[in-house]
């Protein structure tokens, strides 16, 4: 997420994970302090924050979709990251989603070659994270997370 100049020492006061070093204007997703499906920085958090409208939000404001059609599209992103989260290792769980696929991966490399139940996992966890990143493209971010 992209922070304006003024925005940095704040970002750091909000432990958010800032990246582009030493000259810092950006911080990392997934957010650190989005937990519980919630923003727990929500009342401070940075303007980019702030004006970022999803597409789906985008779509709904204009009356080119429904509630209910807004509401399927959060169950099923939900529901595939779900997916994704029951596939990793229970103590990768708490890293947050993208830093235990990375780290799952990474177990991995490795792993013994004859682990044929670690690649028949894994390979559900990538398939079930392109189609997260899809449906993210598709009808929130434009970009992918």
């Amino acid at each position: 997420m992209r922070l304006a100049e003024d925005e940095v020492e704040h970002a750091r006061s909000l432990r958010l994970p800032l990246l582009g070093e030493p000259t810092p204007h950006h911080f990392g997703l997934p957010c650190p302090a989005h937990r519980g499906g919630r923003c727990s920085v929500y009342t401070e958090r940075p303007r980019a924050c702030r004006s970022f409208v999803c597409l789906t939000l985008a779509a709904l404001e204009a009356g080119d979709i429904d509630n209910a059609e807004a509401d399927r599209r959060v169950a099923k992103l939900r529901e595939i990251a779900d997916r994704v989260r029951s596939g990793l290792p229970d103590e990768g769980r708490s890293l947050g989603l993208w830093a235990a696929v990375a780290r799952f991966s990474d177990e991995g490399e490795n792993a013994d070659d004859g682990d044929e139940a670690w690649r028949v996992r894994h390979s559900a966890v990538l398939l079930d994270v392109l189609e997260l990143e899809h449906q993210c493209r598709r009808h929130f971010t434009a970009r992918g997370w």
